[in-house]
């Protein structure tokens, strides 16, 4: 579930207990100007990849990269300097953005970011493209899990 998902669901239980009737829409999550121009202007801009985007298994390290970029400026508010200094950091490709469990998530985005950054690829992991038929990760479910749903891939740093 992405977090415009999360957050209709979220509005449609307040909603729901309200006993106002209202129809109305939740309003569009917040992006302050100064973000709306970060993520327009970064070094890996002209990929269009978004932080409510799902990452790809066969995407290159600069998709990857622009991706770590847009979450760092769109949900972290990181400035533009933290934004690609933490996506320099990231090595691999697409298998490695869901490979990487939490520890290496907050070597790249801080300790308190990073369990943050892992929980929603965990969320995202089961979206189309996101992780390979056939591979079962096992961190973020049981090991029991992970073998019934196929050959089970550790992370390495």
């Amino acid at each position: 579930m992405d977090c415009r998902t999360l957050f209709k669901s979220f509005w449609s239980s307040l909603k729901s207990k309200s006993n106002s009737g209202s129809t109305e829409e939740p309003p569009p999550p917040y992006i302050n100007p100064s973000q709306k121009y970060l993520l327009k202007h970064h070094s890996l801009s002209h990929l269009k990849i978004k932080a409510s985007d799902t990452p790809q298994w066969e995407w290159s390290t600069n998709q990857c990269r622009a991706w770590v970029i847009a979450v760092c400026i769109t949900y972290l508010s990181f400035s533009l300097g933290e934004a690609e200094d933490a996506a320099r950091s990231f090595t691999g490709f697409g298998p490695n953005i869901y490979l990487k469990e939490a520890d290496h998530w907050k070597e790249i985005v801080g300790e308190n970011n990073g369990a943050g950054v892992y929980s929603l690829l965990l969320n995202r992991r089961h979206n189309p493209g996101a992780v390979a038929k056939g591979v079962a990760l096992c961190h973020g479910w049981s090991t029991e899990e992970a073998n019934k749903n196929g050959r089970v891939v550790h992370a390495r740093r």
